[in-house]
């Protein structure tokens, strides 16, 4: 939600294979209220604006088909719900830049959308938000709903009871 305060997030990858070695990345946020999808357009990714704050993710050895969490990037998603133009259900984008140059660098391969969707990156943010959305079990509201209902001397919610209770044990309904 806007403006809420943002207590946790990282983006998860998918391995997709062996991924070892020396590996030191820059993530960025988009500085948009609500980022398009991506596309093969050349510098589609690159030519985006960027939010001045970014943090530093030393990735650790990928092995095949395991999750993968980025540093924290709290910093970078606050900088974005605290926009005054975006607003719950905006979308996010994030840049993944090498910082070790192409030959000084082991990469990391993830599973993309593309591919599995079940193994697609995701983001996932825990956050704290002043709007109290009080919580209600479904027996709660099935007892705030009966309560609604017209009551007078004449409900028959006893009998309709007991014609249930004898439905269910295969007894005869009158």
């Amino acid at each position: 939600p806007k403006d809420a305060t943002i207590l946790d997030a990282a983006i998860v990858f998918t391995s997709r294979g062996a991924s070892t070695g020396d590996a030191t990345f820059t993530i960025k946020g988009i500085n948009q209220a609500n980022v398009a999808q991506f596309s093969n357009t050349a510098n589609d990714i690159t030519s985006r604006p960027t939010t001045a704050t970014q943090v530093q993710w030393d990735a650790i050895d990928w092995t095949p088909a395991t999750a993968f969490e980025t540093s924290d990037i709290t910093p970078i998603v606050q900088s974005i719900v605290n926009r005054d133009d975006w607003s719950s259900g905006n979308t996010m984008g994030f840049v993944i830049e090498g910082n070790c140059g192409y030959s000084a660098c082991s990469p990391r391969v993830a599973e993309s959308a593309d591919g599995d969707v079940s193994k697609a990156p995701r983001i996932k943010i825990n956050y704290q938000t002043i709007l109290e959305t009080p919580f209600k079990t479904n027996r709660d509201t099935l007892i705030e709903i009966v309560k609604g209902l017209p009551s007078s001397d004449l409900t028959p919610i006893l009998g309709t009871l007991v014609e249930a209770a004898k439905y269910w044990r295969g007894e005869r309904i009158a």
